[in-house]
């Protein structure tokens, strides 16, 4: 135990983790960044978009491919014929 005389942890018998005390430092507030970001981010997410759709696209005409063609019926006599 690192701190023996701590209110908080006066429980020996207890295998507990040590209570943390609360700090009094003063925390530094950090400047505003000044970097300016450039549009590649827009650029990236339309081109991730567009680059989804091309491979939706993709699996549904292999989709279609995939299927047997369905097959015509024929009449004899000329009936139901598909012009």
């Amino acid at each position: 135990r690192q701190d023996d005389d701590d209110e908080l942890n006066k429980d020996d018998d207890c295998p507990r983790a040590r209570v943390p005390r609360p700090s009094n430092k003063d925390y530094v507030v950090r400047p505003v960044s000044t970097v300016e970001y450039s549009e590649k981010r827009d650029e990236s997410k339309k081109r991730t978009i567009s680059r989804l759709d091309a491979i939706k696209r993709r699996q549904q005409d292999r989709k279609r491919n995939s299927k047997p063609m369905s097959i015509v019926k024929l009449s004899i006599e000329g009936n139901k014929m598909h012009l």
